[in-house]
């Protein structure tokens, strides 16, 4: 259904693909109305550094076990995809892994109560309503944009709902303990897909 590639693969790929798919056709081995084999493609960006392609063969990669051991895998995996969109070149210098550390520090302080005032059990205020129509419209936003390809617009997405949550949970009134348990239930479980590490634990 989709073929995913970077475009100095895609063209061989793609090729070979489509001969032995209309082929086998031809032959009667596969089905005769089966003329192309994949039904999308994507081809993705590639990331370079200092302004050429990385490669094994140059020299010129980024090892990832200071940035694994300094900042996380989750970090690491949430800058490549807050970086730009997908489908973009981008510069090694524009990949904000520290930033999204920071973002992953207070979604954990959110998760595990440090980030404000403790959760009541009251009846709901007009905030509390906020908070979770704000959740369902991140619950249709994030499942858009995971379904466009757009992981750069659904991190800031994240990080808008954080921002507002810290607000939540730090004004006079305080949260509401069911409201904010859903609040950060459906945020760990959205954002699961891009930092399975920190909201598995979570």
């Amino acid at each position: 259904d989709q073929y995913i590639g970077g475009v100095e693969h895609a063209i061989l790929h793609l090729m070979y693909a489509r001969f032995f798919t209309k082929a086998l056709a031809d032959l009667g081995v596969a089905p005769a109305d089966v003329r192309e084999p994949f039904k999308r493609l994507f081809t993705q960006g590639m990331i370079r550094l200092d302004g050429a392609k990385m490669s094994k063969s140059k020299g010129n990669l980024v090892a990832p076990e200071e940035i694994l051991d300094d900042q996380g895998a989750d970090a690491l995996r949430l800058a490549h995809l807050f970086v730009g969109p997908p489908q973009d070149d981008v510069d090694w210098e524009g990949v904000g892994i520290d930033g999204c550390l920071r973002f992953l520090q207070r979604v954990w302080r959110l998760a595990t109560g440090t980030a404000g005032h403790p959760p009541a059990d009251r009846p709901p205020s007009a905030a509390d309503l906020e908070i979770d129509k704000l959740t369902h419209r991140l619950i249709a936003r994030i499942s858009d944009e995971y379904e466009r390809w757009s992981y750069n617009t659904a991190v800031a997405g994240f990080m808008e709902f954080t921002n507002e949550l810290y607000k939540y949970v730090q004004s006079d009134e305080g949260p509401r303990e069911e409201t904010l348990t859903f609040a950060i239930d459906t945020m760990l479980k959205l954002l699961a897909p891009m930092t399975p590490h920190i909201t598995a634990e979570l």
